[in-house]
């Protein structure tokens, strides 16, 4: 058998069909050993050791899709009376011990990546249900799955469908999704929703969950959750990891990816912070959110987005310091990353209390002609005020957004403004930091904070 640019999601699902069709007596079991053998070389090859699934062969898109995939696998084999390999059982705890760290306690999920939305929830439903059903969790998680499924399928009913067409909304009243999941897939998502949440409280109900309400401590419960979570998926030229934060009842998510081909680009698949109704990312959007585009004077737009390298993570004095290095810059304007060497970088992120710091220091190979740099935040948050280059706003979570390095900001309002609409909403509020033209011949340092409640 030979497959040829099939993603791991399709192979899934083609592992899926082949079981079944063994299932029901049509074929042996050859062809879904096959599968099953090419998508464990994929995680073998990729992740090795840390057992998630790259989106692309090898260029290390860890997404939504990555820790998903396992609940997936599991499923297919629970639906055909069987057991995954020990193997799939592993891969299946250390997704769940990632979905386990993004429960909400208003039911909302997943927090970076693209086609989020509500498969952002879902997501974590599937992956977790497999779980308990396979005995990968312990009963206090299993219970607190179950509370956070049933959370989530209220959110479906009153957030994520529109009482005046009964469809669900992923594309008007200033959401926003990404082409491949646009409006033309509305009636296909209606049914795939549907069916998720449908099998997957089938498995409930098996598991004696019936009619149980929630746990009366949930939120209380999620609040006990680790206030750190460090996820590794890949470590060797580039370093992937995941960096999950729980702080004053927000979960805050840092991924050091790769968009790989066709992503990269997107400030949904930058290394910047991630939060669910405060950090949220822009599908398909490629302003320079939280991460400065240097547009030099030969038309050229570099970014460090693509080739994190020496990742260190720091848990302690109740607050998580990362840093990082990047030799080569991303060259925008093509499909997949173009290393460019003309500008290096030294990354830090320090993430405590209601507080998130960035310091980039950028040093040229040699003289280097700058056109412009931009920086930009879009945020919920509303009345903007500036002082310099501070900018402190009115009401809404994040309370101020403060930059350094950079020569001027200003701020605005906006109105349902489609290049900043998140996958729940319009952004209410956007600043932009920029600096003019010069030759830059020694080291540049370009920082921002962001305080939030």
């Amino acid at each position: 058998m030979r497959l040829k640019h099939i993603t791991t999601t399709a192979i899934v699902v083609a592992l899926g069909i082949a079981r079944l069709r063994h299932r029901l007596g049509w074929e042996d079991e050859t062809g879904a050993t096959v599968l099953y053998g090419k998508i464990a070389d994929h995680y073998r090859r990729y992740s090795g050791e840390f057992g998630f699934a790259d989106e692309t062969d090898g260029e290390g898109r860890f997404d939504r899709y990555s820790v998903l995939l396992a609940g997936e696998l599991a499923n297919h084999f629970i639906e055909t009376g069987a057991r995954p390999p020990d193997e799939a059982l592993v891969w299946l705890r250390k997704s769940s011990d990632v979905m386990l760290q993004r429960m909400h306690a208003d039911g909302s999920g997943f927090e970076y990546g693209r086609s989020l939305g509500p498969y952002g929830e879902t997501a974590i439903i599937e992956t977790l249900t497999a779980a308990a059903r396979l005995g990968v969790l312990t009963p206090a998680e299993r219970d607190l799955a179950y509370s956070y499924a049933t959370r989530a399928a209220q959110r479906y009913v009153e957030f994520w469908t529109d009482p005046k067409t009964g469809s669900v909304n992923l594309w008007d009243n200033g959401r926003r999704t990404d082409t491949y999941r646009g409006k033309f897939r509305i009636l296909g998502e209606n049914l795939s929703l549907t069916y998720q949440f449908a099998y997957t409280n089938e498995g409930w109900n098996v598991m004696g969950y019936d009619g149980r309400p929630i746990a009366a401590d949930f939120t209380a419960a999620l609040d006990r959750r680790p206030a750190h979570l460090v996820t590794w998926f890949a470590r060797g030229a580039y370093d992937r990891l995941l960096i999950t934060r729980r702080d004053a009842g927000h979960v805050i998510g840092l991924p050091l990816i790769n968009g790989g081909a066709t992503q990269h680009m997107h400030d949904a698949y930058f290394p910047i912070p991630f939060s669910q109704g405060m950090l949220e990312g822009i599908a398909d959007g490629t302003a320079p959110v939280l991460v400065p585009r240097f547009t030099l004077n030969d038309g050229v737009q570099l970014m460090p987005l693509a080739f994190m390298k020496d990742v260190k993570v720091d848990d302690a004095a109740a607050q998580t310091t990362v840093t990082y290095r990047q030799t080569e810059m991303d060259r925008l304007g093509s499909s997949a990353p173009v290393a460019d060497a003309r500008l290096t970088v030294q990354t830090s992120y320090t993430l405590r209390a209601n507080r998130i710091e960035r310091t980039d220091v950028f040093t040229p190979a040699g003289p280097l002609d700058l056109g412009s740099i931009r920086l930009e935040f879009a945020t919920f948050s509303m009345d903007p005020k500036q002082d310099g280059t501070t900018t402190r706003f009115g009401s809404g979570v994040v309370t101020s957004f403060s930059v350094e390095g950079l020569q001027s900001c200003t701020s605005r309002k906006l109105d349902h403004d489609h290049d900043y609409a998140s996958d729940t909403g319009p952004m209410t509020a956007l600043v932009v930091c920029t600096s003019g033209a010069a030759r830059l011949d020694h080291p540049l340092t370009i920082g921002w904070a962001i305080d939030f409640k």
